[in-house]
C-alpha cells in the first residue's frame, strides 16, 4: 500500500484523536497489511492507564480463516497527569552482545494522544513482526523500543504543526484597511493577533492538514 491510498482494514476511533490515528495509517502504509482486519482506538474504563492488544489470525477447525490481525488500543480519557506506566524496554548496556539487556523502565507521555500513540505502536510492531516484515524478534521489550521510535516521529511533526505562520493578510473594509499578523494552529477556533488599527477582529480558523503543516480552511469575519 502507497502513503496515498486508503486503507483496506477498518478504523475505528472511539476516543476522537483523528490525527494519532492519521499518523498510525501513514506509518503503517511502508508495509504490507493486507492480513490486518481493523486498527481501533477506544477509552478505557478501567483504572489503568492504556492497554493494548494485537490478535493473530484465527483459524477453526476445518482451517478456515475466521478472521485475521486485529489491532486495539485503549486509553484511559478519565485519568489525569502523570502519564505513565512501567513495562519492559531496551535497557543500555556495556557488557550485552547487542549493546542492551531486556528490563523493567517507566515510560512518560505528555498527553494521552503520546499514549495513544506509543500503544498503538507497540501493537503494530507485533503484527509487523509475527508477518516476517522486519527483522527484529516479537518481544515485548522491542515492541516497546519501536513504539519509541514511532512516538518520537510523532513529536516532531506536532512540533512542526505548532510552527507559528507569521503572515500579513491585508482585510479590505469600508474603513480604513487592517492588517492582521497571524498564527495557524492545530485546532484553534477563535485568534486575536497583534491587530495594527483600531478595529478588533475575531477571527475562526478551521485547520486542514497540508503537508504536516495546518493551513486555514476560511476566514469568519
Amino acid at each position: 500500500m502507497n502513503s496515498f491510498s486508503a486503507p483496506q482494514y477498518a478504523l475505528i476511533d472511539k476516543v476522537g484523536m483523528p490525527h494519532v490515528m492519521a499518523f498510525i495509517v501513514k506509518r503503517l502504509s511502508l508495509y504490507n497489511t493486507d492480513d490486518l482486519d481493523w486498527l481501533k482506538l477506544l477509552p478505557l474504563q478501567k483504572k489503568n492507564l492504556l492497554h493494548g492488544e494485537c490478535m493473530f489470525p484465527y483459524f477453526d477447525q476445518d482451517g478456515r480463516k475466521e478472521h485475521g490481525f486485529r489491532i486495539r488500543a485503549s486509553v484511559n480519557i478519565n485519568m489525569v497527569p502523570p502519564f505513565e506506566y512501567e513495562h519492559w524496554a531496551r535497557i543500555p548496556s556495556k557488557t550485552a552482545r547487542q549493546g542492551w539487556t531486556s528490563g523493567e523502565q517507566i515510560f512518560h507521555f505528555a498527553d494521552l494522544e503520546e499514549c495513544a500513540v506509543h500503544t498503538l505502536a507497540h501493537e503494530c510492531f507485533h503484527f509487523l513482526s509475527e508477518t516476517n516484515q522486519i527483522d527484529e524478534k516479537n518481544t515485548e521489550a522491542n515492541a516497546n523500543w519501536w513504539a519509541d521510535g514511532w512516538l518520537a516521529s510523532f513529536r516532531l511533526n506536532q512540533q512542526k504543526s505548532f510552527i507559528q505562520l507569521s503572515e500579513q493578510i491585508e482585510f479590505s473594509f469600508n474603513s480604513p484597511v487592517i492588517l492582521a499578523e497571524l498564527e495557524v494552529r492545530r485546532d484553534m477556533d477563535f485568534m486575536i493577533e497583534r491587530i495594527s488599527g483600531s478595529v478588533v477582529v475575531n477571527i475562526s480558523i478551521p485547520a486542514t492538514e497540508n503537508g504536516g503543516i495546518y493551513d486555514p480552511l476560511y476566514l469568519n469575519l
